[in-house]
């Protein structure tokens, strides 16, 4: 669907979305060695921003697709210790790493984006058209994750309960931004290719466009924050659930 747009320097905002992958599993007996994981991903959104042209490049079209893979998390089962009596001494040790989200500023495929089984396949982007004289390409990544993974125990009568244990982290969404942000003014991070004669040194195509794709980085924070709000997203957050346990054979987790 498309969002109105307050943001300035943007002209128009639309968002593709996919939401609410299941808690993942595994087989629910695992003959393999300690260290099997599951992942999973809650949420992907994709918007297209269009912003208002340079004052240097008034005749060229000015996109920002911005692709966000939200409430994501891995966890990997890292023990199994078992004493002489499994129901009161058993207990397994989950390893929980939940990642805030990974930014791109990429082409994407929306018809790729339902298939959580599958990673989105990230193409480079056009982000500044003057056809047919001038282009403007990039392909971007950040990601933001836990600073390290935390050690979560479920003893038998947890798995037994199916007790629900969370793991949390307080990274902020701004940090993807800024990395972005960052990247778009280092060498490399855009690609402009002249096919006729330029209506501006590079240089300054490069650095114009790059002032309007960051201040377009930076007031998209509040929106992208609404629309997580909106759908009852908590970034950082991942629940572990134990499902079963036997002494000597390891079992996967959700």
């Amino acid at each position: 669907f498309t969002l109105p747009s307050s943001i300035a320097g943007v002209s128009a905002v639309s968002l593709a979305m996919a939401i609410g992958e299941p808690a993942q599993n595994a087989p629910r007996i695992g003959l393999g060695p300690v260290g099997i994981s599951i992942h999973t991903a809650q949420m992907r959104l994709y918007f297209d921003f269009t912003l208002l042209p340079p004052a240097g490049l008034s005749t060229g079209v000015v996109q920002l697709p911005l692709y966000l893979e939200a409430a994501q998390g891995t966890a990997t089962m890292s023990a199994i210790t078992c004493g002489s009596d499994p129901e009161s001494d058993a207990q397994m040790t989950i390893i929980g790493a939940p990642g805030l989200a990974a930014a791109d500023i990429a082409a994407v495929n929306t018809s790729q984006m339902t298939n959580f089984s599958a990673p989105v396949t990230l193409g480079t982007a056009t982000v500044l058209n003057v056809a047919p004289v001038l282009t403007a390409t990039t392909l971007l990544t950040a990601n933001l994750s836990a600073p390290s993974p935390t050690d979560v125990e479920f003893s038998f009568d947890d798995i037994a309960d199916a007790t629900v244990k969370t793991v949390t982290t307080t990274d902020v969404t701004a940090g993807l931004l800024d990395s972005l942000s960052s990247s778009l003014s280092a060498p490399g991070g855009l690609t402009v290719k002249v096919l006729g004669l330029p209506l501006l040194p590079v240089g300054v195509v490069t650095s114009e466009l790059s002032a309007a794709l960051k201040g377009a980085l930076s007031a998209a924070d509040p929106v992208i924050n609404s629309v997580l709000t909106s759908l009852g997203v908590e970034l950082g957050t991942m629940d572990l659930r134990a499902t079963g346990m036997r002494c000597g054979i390891p079992v996967i987790v959700q």
